[in-house]
């Protein structure tokens, strides 16, 4: 895939804009994800959970481990929309002012949106990015017994659900076709050539 520069990617905003591209909507309503979050989050605490302890063992020390985990999964959560826009910025070839950060503030829920369509390719590897924050405290907690770093990665990777639900939708799209990051929804436009 030849990279593009930023200006080629507003001039292929601009076309789209044009009738010779189909459009697919790959939305999702909040009220989904959630539901999604609830039932793959339910399989893979019960799966860590359970693979951990028979591992290791039951672990955990109280209450103080607790509030720990909690302020380490804040500060995750940011971490996870900045992966989200490192990769935007680098996949996707788009300038950082092309990335807007921020905090639904009615819906709880931090953000990170790229403001122009980039590669389905490129839009792929920015939304899964983040998973890494769930993966590799789980490999890390495995292989050190770290009830701690367990708790975390089990809650950053359900935490991920939407994001996986997103690169499922578009799974059947062409690594060239152009994808539009929406503003306010989970999900995305896909724009492909007529």
């Amino acid at each position: 895939m030849e990279e593009m520069t930023g200006e080629e990617v507003r001039e292929v905003e601009r076309q789209l804009d044009e009738e010779r591209y189909e459009v697919y909507d790959r939305t999702f309503s909040v009220a989904r994800a959630n539901k999604q979050a609830l039932i793959w989050g339910g399989v893979i605490f019960i799966v860590t959970m359970v693979a951990f302890v028979a591992v290791w063992g039951p672990r955990g020390n109280g209450f103080s481990e607790l509030l720990w985990i909690g302020l380490t999964i804040f500060a995750f959560i940011f971490l996870h929309e900045l992966l989200h826009a490192a990769g935007y910025i680098l996949a996707g070839k788009v300038k950082a002012g092309d990335v807007k950060l921020g905090v639904f503030w009615k819906k709880l829920t931090p953000y990170a949106h790229c403001k122009v369509p980039i590669r389905a390719e490129a839009y792929r590897f920015a939304v899964i990015l983040p998973v890494i924050l769930g993966i590799g405290p789980l490999l890390y907690a495995f292989a050190a017994g770290s009830y701690f770093w367990m708790m975390v990665g089990t809650i950053m990777l359900i935490g991920s659900t939407g994001d996986w639900m997103i690169v499922r939708s578009i799974r059947e799209f062409d690594r060239d076709a152009f994808v539009e990051d929406h503003p306010e929804e989970i999900g995305c436009r896909v724009y492909v050539k007529k």
